[in-house]
């Protein structure tokens, strides 16, 4: 029932689609991509609960392929999602995404795109990112997913100085 409120709430907000340099009506945007306008909503709120839902949509549309769903798309969500709180700071005064799991989940999905932009999205987590377990999570999918991929000098440092941080990080007492 609860979903099913969100849902609709959700579809009578929506005025934009997703890509925010086109204007869109909303019955344009509800022919185009259904799926993808309460995706990316659900992952602009600043509602945990709403973006864990967001990332349980992309996760079926990557194993379900939701018809021609753009993974461009998909991409530029999770990427809002991985850097929303740590690179990207959101209009109001408050930091939106101070959510690890949020973070570690768009990771994991990030990971299963399986494109080079993916790739330097998890390189770049790792140079913004200061939560520990986050940070394993980034270095895991990098592995994971493109440990045959030919790594320069830069990305190696990158890692090293990582593991180096984790381990800085792990010392603090709270």
């Amino acid at each position: 029932m609860f979903k099913l409120k969100q849902f609709n709430i959700l579809l009578f907000l929506i005025t934009f689609s997703i890509n925010s340099s086109i204007l869109y009506t909303l019955e344009e945007s509800e022919i185009r991509w259904p799926i993808l306008i309460i995706i990316n909503e659900t992952a602009r709120s600043n509602n945990i609960e709403l973006k864990l839902i967001s990332l349980e949509y992309i996760n079926e549309a990557l194993s379900l392929r939701y018809g021609n769903v753009d993974i461009s798309v998909l991409y530029d969500i999770l990427r809002y999602l991985v850097f929303e709180g740590v690179k990207i700071i959101t209009p109001s005064n408050d930091v939106s995404n101070n959510y690890p799991i949020v973070r570690i989940e768009a990771i994991k999905l990030l990971g299963q795109l399986n494109i080079i932009e993916a790739r330097m999205t998890l390189f770049e987590v790792l140079e913004f990112e200061y939560n520990p377990t986050v940070l394993q999570e980034a270095i895991k999918q990098i592995f994971i997913n493109w440990s045959d991929f030919y790594s320069n000098d830069k990305e190696v440092e990158i890692i090293f100085n990582t593991i180096k941080k984790i381990q800085d990080l792990s010392k603090i007492e709270i």
